[in-house]
């Protein structure tokens, strides 16, 4: 952790870290709609 403070400033790595944040949010949102479609659908999970 102390590597990233070193490497960017503090907004520029709170700024990548909320990006971050979001992306994986929308990532497992995407991920339990695809799971919820195949389970609604009857497929097995994998």
């Amino acid at each position: 952790m102390n590597a990233l403070s070193l490497s960017f400033p503090a907004d520029r790595a709170e700024t990548t870290f909320s990006r971050l944040l979001r992306t994986v949010g929308a990532f497992l949102r995407r991920s339990l709609e695809l799971s919820g479609d195949a389970y609604m659908h009857g497929a097995q999970p994998l």
